[in-house]
């Protein structure tokens, strides 16, 4: 299942370089990535709480676009809390 990607300030770098929102909305296997995590961490719910507040969802992956972490940057501590909550 695949996800329109709310989230404005979305990053994914992979150590030789970072992704924008347009780069990663053109590229099939980084969008493939990004919905992945979008999926997992059930942000659909905490999509316009994280655009009201300017966050940034930041995933870091291998080169091969096959292992990712993500962090939710510059947000409140209450959206940090729910960030937390919503993974499995």
């Amino acid at each position: 299942m695949y996800y329109i990607i709310k989230i404005k300030n979305l990053i994914v770098n992979n150590g030789i370089r970072e992704y924008d929102f347009n780069e990663i909305h053109s590229n099939k296997k980084i969008f493939q990535l990004a919905n992945t995590v979008f999926a997992w961490h059930q942000l659909e719910p905490l999509s316009e709480k994280i655009n009201s507040e300017n966050g940034i969802v930041y995933i870091t992956t291998n080169t091969e676009f096959s292992h990712w972490k993500a962090d939710l940057k510059n947000v409140s501590i209450e959206l940090l809390d729910l960030w937390h909550q919503s993974k499995p």
